[in-house]
């Protein structure tokens, strides 16, 4: 009997040695597992950290080029209403934070014909996918004050890759296009010159000449309405009898001192006229509308005043 509890014993002690040796070959199997996962956990939260800081990084060089760059940036909703701008186009639009555009849109900044222009284009983009590259635009201002951009628009796409607005870059070319304007101007001018140089040369009348004269001058100067004024007592001066009787008749018919040659050109008015005596313009003025004169003086060649 005595024996038989040793037995029992010895076998009790090796079942719970080797119960225990299984349960301690199950917490190193664990404690291993969990070190292994501690390990991942720590190179995944390593890595976010490092793909966080590089988002965060790539985040501060973008903000950074729209903050500071001197092209005008902007990204508007589906409904053309700003919902971001850099400092340049806030200082444009005469405001102390980028944020106070926000909600508002061209209408608010543009006069109305642009900024209809602007929508259109807009819309255009968004609806078509076409993007609107270089696109030379007038910006007019309520106050009429005017400059000029190369306009870059495209689609803007939110993070499931929906269309979400548009995303736009504005390059100021002002000074480029007031340049490229002037060229033109001067090359015009060169141009109604050698014309009237050849007008001379041809040993024309004055009154042809003048008439040339005033034709390039107002092509020249996209002007619509001129007047030639010449002083009674010297514009026949070198005519023949006949063109003197004529200028005569011409000056006593309409006034003291007018020879009217006004020539249709273009869009806008003026008066081309001499400054002393005061002439009778209001007719004129009333009936074409004009807001603004321009008066030359005319001379002979001996540098007398004439006209």
């Amino acid at each position: 009997e005595q024996i038989s509890s040793a037995i029992e014993a010895v076998l009790l002690l090796q079942q719970r040695k080797k119960e225990q040796e299984t349960l301690q070959k199950a917490y190193a199997e664990i404690e291993q597992k969990v070190e292994e996962r501690t390990t991942e956990l720590q190179q995944e939260i390593t890595e976010r950290k490092l793909t966080e800081e590089a988002l965060s990084r790539e985040q501060h060089l973008l903000q950074s080029m729209i903050d500071y760059s001197p092209d005008y940036i902007y990204f508007k909703d589906l409904d053309s209403r700003f919902i971001k701008i850099n400092m340049a186009l806030a200082e444009k639009f005469n405001l102390s934070h980028p944020d106070q555009a926000i909600g508002k849109s061209d209408f608010d900044f543009f006069a109305e014909d642009h900024a209809k222009v602007a929508f259109e284009d807009e819309k255009r983009v968004i609806e078509t996918g076409e993007t609107m590259i270089g696109k030379q635009e007038k910006e007019i201002f309520p106050d009429g004050y005017a400059t000029w951009v190369s306009t870059t628009k495209l689609r803007l796409l939110d993070e499931d890759c929906k269309v979400a607005g548009t995303l736009g870059i504005s390059r100021d070319i002002d000074k480029r296009k007031k340049a490229e304007q002037e060229i033109t101007r001067r090359a015009s001018h060169f141009e109604a010159l050698n014309t009237i140089i050849a007008a001379a040369n041809a040993a024309m009348d004055l009154p042809q000449l003048l008439e040339i004269a005033l034709y390039q001058s107002l092509h020249a100067l996209d002007l619509e309405v001129g007047n030639i004024l010449i002083h009674p007592h010297i514009a026949t001066k070198g005519m023949s009898p006949e063109t003197q009787n004529e200028i005569t008749k011409t000056i006593s018919t309409e006034s003291e001192w007018n020879i009217n040659m006004a020539i249709p050109i273009n869009d806008w008015s003026s008066v081309a006229a001499v400054e002393d005596p005061p002439l009778p313009f209001t007719n004129l003025i009333l009936e074409h509308g004009i807001r603004a004169s321009l008066t030359v003086p005319i001379m002979d060649n001996e540098n007398e005043y004439i006209g």
